[in-house]
């Protein structure tokens, strides 16, 4: 019982500061999470090829910049 609470103590200890941490660090201006794998240029570069030739492909064009087709394809239309 006792290390039941003791560990469930831990956790919420544990937790409280990741939070705390993860706060102190977005406001540091710390960019949180995962990198884009394309910048901005890259979909101004890839945006440029699709409307100069409507027949040049997504996959081509991520073939030619190194990633997923996929993830050119997000980038495109999030942007």
């Amino acid at each position: 019982m006792i290390v039941a609470a003791l560990a469930e103590w831990e956790r919420q200890t544990l937790s409280q500061r990741t939070k705390e941490g993860l706060a102190a660090a977005k406001k540091r201006g710390k960019a949180l999470g995962r990198p884009h794998k394309l910048i901005e240029a890259d979909i101004v570069k890839a945006r440029q090829l699709l409307d100069d030739n409507p027949y040049t492909s997504i996959t081509e064009i991520a073939e030619t910049l190194s990633v997923c087709p996929r993830t050119l394809s997000r980038a495109i239309h999030r942007n």
